[in-house]
């Protein structure tokens, strides 16, 4: 080596510095069934994340008809019908809901009965949240159908709507039942 070469140094980056080029990988779930004492239990994700492009769709559905115009009878019946899809779709979002949360409670009630009574209060939990759920959607449910024109539809939906209301309360209680049951 001669006197007037400089030892090389490493450069330091600072993370910072570093531009991230990969996304994170995300998990999926495997789609299994764990055999629970003779009883089949589900274990998949239950409830979806809500897609960001159907949120927008019935933003969309209804920022057109309000401003769509008005002039002619014909105008006035396309609008008309344009706010009568639009609201039966934004009754049949929150009733899919309940729907989806309501069909969690057998599960629920079957790791009350059978699971590790250590997470016992888990399951009581869960049954509250579940019934949130549920009611949470049939009150959006109910709000929506005032504005909806089609009375055998509103009729129908609300119908259903109080059988998964009361079904819900039914099994919650009985989970919060067994619960206090095991915690006593």
């Amino acid at each position: 080596k001669t006197t007037s070469e400089k030892p090389k140094r490493k450069r330091v980056v600072k993370k910072a510095q570093v531009k991230q080029t990969e996304e994170p990988k995300k998990i999926k779930e495997p789609e299994t069934e764990v055999k629970v004492e003779e009883k089949k239990v589900p274990n998949k994700r239950v409830v979806k994340k809500v897609d960001q492009k159907e949120n927008k769709t019935e933003l969309n559905k209804n920022n057109e008809v309000n401003v769509e115009n008005k002039d002619t009878k014909e105008q006035k019946l396309n609008r008309s019908a344009a706010l009568e899809s639009a609201t039966k779709y934004a009754i049949e979002v929150p009733f899919k809901i309940m729907e989806t949360s309501f069909s969690c409670l057998e599960s629920i009630k079957c790791m009350t009965e059978l699971g590790n009574p250590n997470s016992i209060s888990d399951a009581g939990v869960a049954a509250l949240c579940i019934r949130t759920a549920v009611m949470g959607a049939y009150l959006n449910v109910k709000i929506n159908c005032k504005d909806l024109n089609d009375k055998k539809f509103v009729s129908t939906i609300l119908k259903k709507g109080k059988m998964i209301v009361n079904s819900t309360n039914k099994i919650e209680g009985e989970i919060m039942e067994l619960v206090e049951k095991q915690l006593n």
